[in-house]
């Protein structure tokens, strides 16, 4: 891992320490470093594990979100989310090489953002794909209602 990259993901370090003190750090000199923790719907009735990917790229590349625990995510209908791929109604990207449904938490990323974002949208997200699964609603329906 390259000083600048490390020094980014260090202070990222100290900010998601004091605003989610229970996600854990896992450094990977090779490949970068990870983030992981849990995040819970507003009644707490359904939890995740978060997983935050930043490559040796980082900051200047978007880190990759994704919900690792449960492994598979299903829809309302009972298929799947993990097989959906990309898609605007559920804002997820392609799952990762491990399965794992991948957020799309911003459409542009730069060095200014820090994690604190793609944390507090994947609580949001996380949110929606539980009330999806009470609905049958999409995901983007409850981010953009006028829709």
């Amino acid at each position: 891992m390259n000083d600048y990259t490390k020094a980014y993901i260090d202070f990222n370090r100290k900010l998601i320490k004091e605003e989610f003190p229970w996600f854990d750090y896992h450094e990977f000199s090779e490949y970068g470093a990870m983030f992981t923790g849990e995040i819970w719907d507003s009644d707490r009735s359904k939890k995740a594990i978060l997983r935050i990917v930043c490559d040796n790229g980082f900051p200047d590349s978007k880190p990759n979100l994704s919900i690792a625990e449960p492994k598979i995510l299903h829809r309302f209908e009972g298929c799947p989310l993990n097989l959906l791929g990309l898609s605007h109604d559920f804002h997820c990207l392609e799952a990762n090489e491990v399965g794992e449904v991948r957020i799309c938490h911003t459409a542009s990323w730069d060095a200014s953002i820090t994690l604190l974002e793609p944390i507090s949208k994947a609580y949001l997200w996380w949110n929606a794909y539980v009330l999806h699964l009470q609905t049958g609603k999409s995901i983007d329906s409850y981010f953009n209602p006028e829709d």
